[in-house]
């Protein structure tokens, strides 16, 4: 699994019955089906991480890029790192993405993030695999402004192979 994300989604839960909302991935990770392994899970475009959640990341043998290593060595190395790790040993991937990872002109949500053509690159090399077998948006209600909204469909477009030429 691909998760692009600005956030960790990793906070423990807060009592025995109060889930964190912010601890989607850390669920998820306890959930893994046997083929799949926590290496087998890379997290991209992470700028927000709790001491808790950095800890937990840490302990999970998951792959993080953080944007400071994206800055590093581009968005595409990272994305083609992240391919082949959540392709190795399964049939292939579901990518998860959140808004809030990219930097979009005149919203606040993903400030600090990767670029929304560098995003549009990453869905690209996602549908030139051949192994992208699902997608998910994650954070998109009635609050998202419209034109957000509207970018993460043409995003959609690109993971399931929409082209210029």
């Amino acid at each position: 699994m691909i998760w692009i994300d600005s956030d960790a989604a990793m906070m423990p839960d807060e009592g025995a019955n109060a889930p964190a909302e912010n601890a989607v991935l850390r669920r998820m990770l306890s959930r893994l089906p046997p083929h799949v392994a926590p290496e087998n899970i890379v997290l991209i475009g992470l700028r927000n991480a709790a001491p808790e959640e950095v800890a937990a990341l840490k302990a999970s043998r998951m792959r993080v890029f953080t944007m400071a290593e994206i800055d590093a060595v581009g968005l595409r190395q990272a994305m083609r790192e992240a391919i082949a790790l959540a392709c190795a040993g399964t049939r292939g991937f579901h990518l998860c993405y959140s808004p809030t990872a990219t930097d979009m002109s005149g919203w606040s949500g993903g400030i600090g993030g990767i670029t929304v053509r560098e995003t549009h690159s990453a869905m690209e090399m996602a549908a030139l695999s051949g192994k992208l077998r699902s997608l998910s948006i994650s954070g998109i209600d009635a609050a998202l402004p419209s034109p957000i909204g509207a970018e993460c469909a043409n995003f959609i477009l690109s993971a399931f192979g929409k082209t210029i030429l």
